[in-house]
């Protein structure tokens, strides 16, 4: 499921890749699904959705999507973001493709070329309780590497799907996620909230120089989260 209530927000910036598939149409009518359920196949398939946003990129900057030409598109600094094994391609594209200039982690295991990071790009990191640099070592390698702007934040949201809008599509649609995927059943509207106003003020800050907003230090609006590293140091 690509996180539809994100994508029209993420337009309005003119140069932003939301990156997330459990499910691909094809221009033919028929419809993939993901069955990935064994984290050693993960970092190959970093290397085939990076793959794909370099096609994605390169066909908007062509102007070969029809339906985008009527955005004036900035595919030389792009911002993107991800949950799950997305947010390891979105981070690994900062690593790969320089067009790519700010990236958000939305709550997942980094793997492949994200640990090879070493430039000056701009990084958000969003993670529930034990998603953090002491419990999961690719955190703390990538934090290491980071030569640019760096901020980490840990909110109270307790499951891995709330930073998506699974939830948040669900509580709209009148569902429950209890008992699911071992779902929460929390504020799936609050869950959104927060999880956006954050991804939102960075790309507002670093794509459209609006400044730091809520990333500049904590929020009594958002008293769940917390700021746990920043760094904002440019090394050579």
């Amino acid at each position: 499921m690509i996180m539809l209530s994100q994508v029209g927000d993420t337009l309005s910036y003119q140069s932003i890749i939301p990156i997330q598939a459990l499910a691909v149409q094809f221009p033919d009518g028929h419809t993939a699904y993901s069955t990935i359920s064994n984290s050693t196949i993960y970092e190959p398939l970093v290397s085939i959705r990076l793959a794909d946003l370099n096609f994605v990129l390169e066909s908007v900057r062509d102007r070969k999507v029809p339906s985008l030409q009527i955005f004036d598109l900035n595919t030389n600094r792009v911002g993107i973001f991800g949950h799950s094994l997305s947010e390891a391609t979105a981070i690994s594209a900062l690593a790969n493709d320089t067009r790519f200039a700010a990236g958000v982690n939305h709550n997942g295991t980094m793997y492949g070329d994200v640990l090879k990071l070493s430039n000056s790009a701009f990084v958000l990191l969003m993670n529930q309780p034990g998603y953090n640099q002491s419990e999961d070592p690719s955190w703390n390698d990538v934090w290491q590497r980071l030569r640019g702007w760096g901020l980490q934040l840990q909110t109270d949201l307790p499951s891995h799907h709330m930073y998506s809008d699974l939830s948040f599509v669900t509580e709209v649609l009148g569902g429950s996620l209890a008992g699911l995927l071992d779902e929460d059943p929390n504020d799936g509207t609050r869950a959104f909230e927060l999880v956006w106003t954050y991804t939102v003020a960075f790309f507002g800050n670093f794509l459209k120089g609006k400044g730091e907003g809520v990333l500049g230090a904590a929020s009594k609006a958002f008293s769940e989260v917390v700021f746990e590293n920043r760094t904002e140091r440019v090394i050579a």
